[in-house]
């Protein structure tokens, strides 16, 4: 279990490194992930290095408990508001100069309706 936490962290934050690289300081960056662990990781790094630019995600846009972002592909839930964080993480992407993304895909879905699809990492 550690082993996948230090593993976690390792990739969370090069992927914040990165996003940062692509970017420039006075931009925060986004960090949509599938996991509220992965969430945490990024502000974690975040706070423990002082970097220079901000680290937000959907959690912080949420007022309700934190819990795992929901997922489209297991869902039962029936109330269509469970998924607005969703669509937020997607509306941002869309909206952004690069996106960065990992193995899961759904920032590779993120960077193909953004500003410049062909900025990714």
């Amino acid at each position: 279990e550690t082993w996948n936490v230090t593993l976690l962290q390792s990739v969370v934050s090069n992927a914040v490194d990165c996003a940062a690289f692509l970017s420039s300081s006075e931009l925060p960056v986004y960090v949509a992930a599938d996991s509220l662990v992965s969430l945490e990781a990024a502000q974690n790094y975040h706070r423990q290095m002082a970097l220079p630019y901000r680290v937000v995600s959907h959690a912080d846009l949420n007022t309700l408990p934190h819990q795992d972002p929901p997922h489209l592909n297991f869902a039962e839930e029936e109330d269509p508001s469970a998924f607005f964080s969703i669509f937020c993480d997607l509306f941002i992407m869309s909206q952004s100069r690069c996106v960065a993304f990992g193995a899961g895909g759904f920032g590779r879905f993120g960077s193909m309706v953004s500003f410049n699809s062909s900025c990714q990492v």
